[in-house]
């Protein structure tokens, strides 16, 4: 996707609009606004289902990535997941905390990767059920045709682990 970029030396329109009306624009039609609202809205599901198992849906997220391409390097995954390093590094060193990842080492003793542990395994198992109930209940308000365009909508914008 592009960068969407403003310069402030670019020239004002000549007739520019009125702070209420630009206000009032901006909060009913910024797509960068809603997609913010329903990502809150979305992960709140998300964690309260998850919270029981002491995961939160960025968490679940991760690790499932790393499942799918273990053994992934961090700098891949954060690609993978469009995330900045520094988010990746902070999530990825909670995970290492509870025990949910393993570094992959060649023979020479140089990581080559993120692997789950066991722990990590077992994790995604047992949160699963809530998962899916969280799924469900965001499918049901989405609707069947609005889920289906999300996805296909994520997956045009670069595309997901397992898409």
């Amino acid at each position: 996707m592009a960068e969407i970029r403003s310069s402030p030396d670019s020239r004002e329109p000549a007739q520019s609009p009125s702070l209420a009306e630009l206000s009032q624009e901006i909060s009913a039609s910024c797509l960068g606004l809603r997609l913010r609202l329903l990502a809150r809205m979305v992960t709140r599901g998300y964690d309260d289902a998850l919270r029981p198992f002491g995961i939160r849906i960025t968490q679940l997220s991760l690790l499932v990535a790393i499942h799918r391409k273990e053994p992934v390097p961090a700098y891949r995954l954060g690609e993978v997941l469009s995330l900045e390093k520094s988010t990746l590094s902070r999530n990825l060193d909670r995970l290492r905390e509870r025990g949910w990842l393993a570094e992959a080492m060649e023979s020479g003793g140089r990581g080559d990767g993120l692997r789950l542990s066991a722990e990590g395994r077992r994790m995604i198992q047992r949160a699963g059920p809530a998962w899916r109930q969280a799924q469900a209940q965001v499918e049901a308000r989405f609707g069947k045709e609005g889920t289906r365009q999300l996805v296909q909508i994520a997956a045009a914008s670069g595309g997901l682990p397992g898409d």
